[in-house]
């Protein structure tokens, strides 16, 4: 009896340590995401994959009832993904991927990095790169534009 008592002190010792740990985890895991501004980089994502959209509906060189029909599929599209995308929504999934792939160990060591002079040029340069990481993307995506309208047409003559 008296192991059993013990053992039930020591479990309950030992649980608010480890919720402590786990809300460390936490903060730290939101200390990054404010730091790298998970949020705003997450919109700048979104914002250009609607201006790779506009461009390669503009490149396609449709009639303008199929641009019409073109532009307002592309703008309920958009408001579909804002809303199912929206870091409101997603930050959850994000902090448990990141819970789930770093120690706090790790996450002090990435928070140190993202808090130094190096880490800091990162982070602000990060828009930028990844701004020209889309601009390559979306050249090498209308490259392919007009196999992808070649193919659709084949598609829909077959279906015909």
């Amino acid at each position: 009896m008296k192991i059993a008592a013990a053992s039930i002190v020591l479990i309950m010792l030992l649980v608010p340590g480890a919720r402590g740990d786990q809300s460390s985890k936490m903060l730290k895991i939101d200390e990054m995401f404010k730091i790298t501004k998970v949020d705003q980089m997450q919109q700048q994502v979104m914002d250009q994959m609607r201006s790779m959209m506009a461009a390669q509906m503009a490149k396609a060189g449709a009639t303008p009832e199929a641009k019409a029909q073109a532009e307002e599929f592309q703008r309920k599209f958009g408001v579909m993904i804002a809303d199912r995308m929206s870091w409101q929504k997603m930050k959850p999934m994000y902090v448990k991927i990141y819970d789930e792939t770093f120690t706090e160990e790790e996450l002090t060591g990435i928070l140190d990095f993202y808090r130094s002079a190096p880490g800091q040029a990162l982070i602000g340069k990060m828009p930028a790169l990844m701004s020209k990481s889309m601009a390559l993307a979306q050249q090498a995506m209308g490259d392919l534009m007009p196999e992808v309208k070649k193919m659709v047409e084949d598609i829909s003559d077959k279906a015909k």
